[in-house]
């Protein structure tokens, strides 16, 4: 997943898409280092506050973050 290279593309911090999403900013952190996954509705929301599509932030990365 490419959470952080949108999320900082938009310009948040891990706590600014927490609180959009209205999640603890550990999972932000776990989800960004791939110890864990979102489900699918909160992979829909990521996309929309990172202004992205799901395609592109589903992609695997070329780095390992």
């Amino acid at each position: 997943m490419n959470i952080k290279k949108y999320r900082i593309k938009a310009n948040l911090t891990q706590r600014e898409l927490a609180e959009k999403l209205e999640v603890p900013k550990n999972n932000v952190s776990r989800w960004e280092r791939g110890e864990h996954k979102p489900n699918v509705f909160t992979v829909m929301a990521i996309a929309r506050v990172l202004r992205c599509s799901l395609e592109e932030l589903m992609e695997e990365n070329d780095e390992n973050n």
